[in-house]
């Protein structure tokens, strides 16, 4: 999204509330109107749907309540999903209206605003499309490199995450089993792409890590 922009949505969104969700505590359900835009501030939240056979197929994105409140307001849908904090998150909420009023005045001034808001369901795409025809090993590779960007400190070709992943989140948003999670991480370890340290992951050489994750 343009700096600017985002920055005019993030001042009008700190004007209102902030709420703080504990590790594990579920926002939203099924039943439940969301009838809110939420902006991640800190932490990580993930949404997430309930398959048919009990499968968990969560949504590929570092800021999944933001795009997916975003998505609500837009197309307007009965509610499907499940939101839960990965981690204690503090998040900004504001009601849809205000959000939709806030938009409507800022259009007369930045008419592209509607644009880079699709710019990001677009980019949410993206990702879910790399997620879909990776292999096993990119998989993890791209959500390794995703959480990087978001929660990582980079120095030089390293970069060490304050942020420990469940494996089992990663199965959720990839596709693939938590088994099959926890062997591909091994084996980067063995291939010295990252190591683990205490309960966060180190990454040993982010351009390998870029390239495995390149389909």
């Amino acid at each position: 999204m343009d700096l600017k922009i985002k920055a005019e949505i993030e001042e009008f969104l700190k004007k209102g509330r902030v709420i703080r969700y504990k590790k594990g505590q579920i926002l939203v359900r099924p039943e439940d109107d969301l009838g809110k835009i939420v902006l991640e501030k800190e932490g990580y939240a993930r949404v997430y749907k309930m398959t048919d056979d009990g499968k968990e197929i969560s949504w590929p994105s570092l800021r999944p309540m933001w795009v997916y409140s975003i998505s609500s307001a837009l197309l307007e849908r009965e509610n499907e999903y499940y939101a839960e904090a990965v981690t204690d998150l503090e998040a900004y909420v504001v009601p849809v209206k205000d959000f939709m009023d806030f938009l409507k005045e800022k259009l007369t001034i930045h008419p592209e605003i509607y644009k880079e808001v699709i710019k990001e369901l677009i980019l949410l795409l993206e990702q879910v499309e790399k997620l879909i025809f990776a292999e096993a090993y990119a998989k993890v590779a791209i959500m390794i490199q995703e959480f990087a960007r978001r929660f990582g400190k980079k120095e030089n070709n390293k970069m060490e995450m304050d942020f420990n992943i469940p494996h089992r989140v990663m199965a959720s948003v990839s596709g693939l089993t938590r088994e099959t999670v926890t062997l591909q991480i091994l084996k980067m370890q063995k291939d010295g792409i990252i190591k683990a340290k205490s309960r966060n992951i180190v990454i040993n050489d982010w351009e390998k890590l870029k390239e495995i994750g390149q389909i």
